[in-house]
């Protein structure tokens, strides 16, 4: 890899990471107080995330596994928050 390669992919992958994170919170934030632009917000996130993830795939270097990785990584963080929602809410009987 060469060294702006190393800086563009680890950045990308940190945006990748804080999306996520950002994504998830703002669901849930979204869920609780029942507005609908936080919602909104939170579904930017995911989508900021998932052009974090393509442009990681277009110039990044790294092996295909670690590109199959990523992807899966994705799909999971889009599916992983309206469960737990759905989960704690059964869980604790609202």
């Amino acid at each position: 890899m060469l060294p702006w390669q190393v800086l563009a992919t680890s950045s990308l992958l940190g945006a990748f990471a804080f999306m996520g994170g950002g994504y998830a919170v703002l669901f849930v934030a979204a869920m609780l107080s029942e507005r609908r632009p936080l919602t909104r917000i939170a579904y930017a996130c995911y989508a900021a995330q998932c052009a974090c993830l393509l442009t990681v795939l277009w110039i990044s270097p790294l092996e295909v596994i670690w590109k199959i990785f990523l992807i899966g990584s994705c799909a999971a963080y889009a599916v992983i928050p309206p469960i737990t929602w759905r989960y704690l809410r059964r869980l604790h009987g609202a």
